[in-house]
């Protein structure tokens, strides 16, 4: 009944009670006076709205996923690895109807899957924080990773690490006396400049991708009045340097080779007087403007210099902790973590974002805010929503391509992380491109190929012999030498998937192929190369060179 649905409650959010805006970043409160949910709650929410939007679009939502799919995928999703034998028999022979919300909650309680799920993901957000590995960020990933793994293995709520990560100064020397490996974070951008460091907060814990704001408002010219709001959501270049002026007291040093110490000292500014340090910063015009450090949503600090007078740095961890971005970008990371793509991309430079689950995000980032920023609970609601509980497989028809346009629904499990056969389906998605639309020059950035890539060996001889060749992925002469031979086409279109990928192709991957020859009625040479083009634009390909 109408009392049995959240959607109706107004704990979710219609009578929401706004606290005023603080004008001190000291001392911080929460930004709603939200009361918390139960995850029955919060979960059955998330359904509602997910399936609202599936009406709405007129999209059928995909085949349940059985129970061997699921549990594979939820071991993945929460400890990084497949389940053993044992534990998917367990799994498949357990009776009770609450058998995967038991699973969840055993993986999160349960001491050793505990140490798992906490290394498994500070890799993850180390890779969200400094880059992936391999990165040419100076820092010391290990140090991260493990200062993480224990925050996340006593599941301290994320507004501490925020404000550790944000604030944090000492030195990357384990035996140092001010040792602190929080300040990594910081360390892979500061010494590039303080323009950087801000651009790389903005990021993880406002959700927005900063770096046009540093030149231009955004979108240019747009009406600064009307940037807080979902239709109008850039950054205006004052507001970017007004953040950036939060972090001119950071000095990163220490080093030859690579800076080991993080330290705040005294900012001046460039009239010299630290009682009002200020920054200059150039707009497209030519004009010199000037900044201090004020939040986005006009929170003003001291704008002295001195650091015995205002800790900047601690005054913007407070501020971000406490504002609506931190909790709405917590939730994006982890929704797409989890699912392969954000609830609702980040804000960008290039217009407002989808708005087919804002509505969702909103609601969902209050209650993890009211949760206390409960990490293990908000993996909990996501990998428990109906979001997660799809089969894997792409469709073959052509019609659903235009909703990649509109946002994900996840209808389905477009995305996943956990299993391969649906990633192979990339490369058929890729070929059916070809056959609808010719070859399009953006279909190396195709939703259809943003996967995670999963963990398996590299790909075929191709990614080798398109490296050498500079990246030119012309196959001519290896695709007329197949043209000339008697082997049957099958096993020509075979060869290729065993040069670009060193596997066989899906029987998926197999029809879309043969939707190519009939298109090309029967121009092997062309069709051929058409579908060598498709192998090597996927991610699947790319992710093996």
């Amino acid at each position: 009944g109408r009392h049995d649905s959240p959607l109706g409650d107004p704990l979710f959010g219609a009578a929401r009670r706004r606290a005023a805006a603080p004008q001190s970043a000291v001392p911080w409160t929460l930004p709603y006076a939200i009361e918390p949910q139960t995850d029955v709650r919060i979960i059955r929410f998330v359904d509602e709205r997910l399936e609202q939007s599936w009406l709405a679009a007129g999209v059928a939502r995909a085949e349940p996923a059985d129970d061997d799919q699921w549990c594979r995928r939820v071991y993945r999703q929460l400890l990084g690895r497949d389940p053993s034998s044992e534990e998917l028999v367990d799994f498949a022979t357990d009776a009770a109807a609450d058998k995967r919300d038991a699973l969840v909650g055993q993986l999160l309680a349960d001491n050793t899957s505990r140490h798992e799920y906490a290394r498994h993901w500070s890799e993850r957000w180390t890779a969200l924080l400094v880059g992936e590995e391999g990165d040419a960020a100076p820092v010391d990933r290990r140090q991260l990773a493990n200062y993480l793994e224990d925050l996340l293995r006593a599941n301290q709520p994320l507004d501490v690490w925020a404000k550790e990560l944000i604030a944090a100064a000492g030195s990357t020397q384990p035996e140092a006396e001010d040792f602190n490996p929080a300040v990594n974070f910081l360390l892979a951008s500061l010494p590039s400049g303080h323009a950087d460091a801000a651009t790389a907060v903005g990021r993880v814990f406002l959700g927005h991708q900063a770096q046009c704001a540093r030149c231009h408002d955004e979108p240019p010219g747009a009406d600064v009045s009307q940037r807080r709001s979902s239709e109008q959501p850039g950054w205006s270049q004052q507001e970017f340097w007004q953040l950036t002026a939060f972090f001119k007291q950071a000095s990163a040093g220490g080093g030859s080779a690579a800076p080991l110490r993080l330290t705040n000292v005294d900012f001046v500014g460039k009239s010299g007087n630290p009682d009002e340090a200020e920054l200059y910063f150039t707009r497209l015009d030519g004009q010199r403007r000037i900044a201090y450090p004020v939040f986005l949503h006009g929170e003003r600090i001291s704008p002295s210099g001195r650091v015995a007078d205002v800790d900047r740095r601690s005054e913007l961890a407070a501020l971000i902790v406490g504002s609506e971005e931190f909790s709405r970008a917590v939730v994006n990371h982890l929704w797409r973590e989890l699912l392969g793509r954000e609830l609702a991309p980040p804000v960008a430079h290039n217009g407002p974002a989808p708005t087919a689950n804002r509505e969702l995000l909103e609601r969902l980032a209050e209650q993890f805010a009211a949760s206390g920023f409960d990490h293990e609970r908000l993996v909990k609601w996501i990998v428990l929503c109906e979001a997660n509980a799809h089969e894997s497989k792409e469709p073959l028809d052509l019609h659903d391509a235009p909703l990649l346009a509109h946002g994900a629904l996840f209808e389905r499990c477009q995305f996943p992380q956990d299993e391969s056969g649906s990633y192979y389906d990339s490369v058929a998605g890729a070929l059916r491109d070809v056959v609808a639309k010719g070859r399009p020059i953006s279909l190396a950035q195709s939703p259809l190929f943003a996967r995670v890539s999963p963990q398996r060996p590299g790909a075929g001889a191709a990614a080798i012999f398109v490296e050498d060749a500079g990246g030119d992925a012309s196959l001519e002469p290896f695709v007329q030498r197949m043209i000339a031979s008697e082997m049957p086409v099958a096993d020509k279109v075979e060869h290729l998937f065993q040069f670009a990928l060193a596997r066989a192709p899906t029987s998926a991957e197999m029809a879309a192929a043969n939707a190519l020859l009939a298109h090309h009625r029967g121009d092997l040479a062309v069709a051929l190369d058409d579908i060598w083009w498709g192998l090597s634009h996927s991610r699947e390909f790319t992710a093996g060179r």
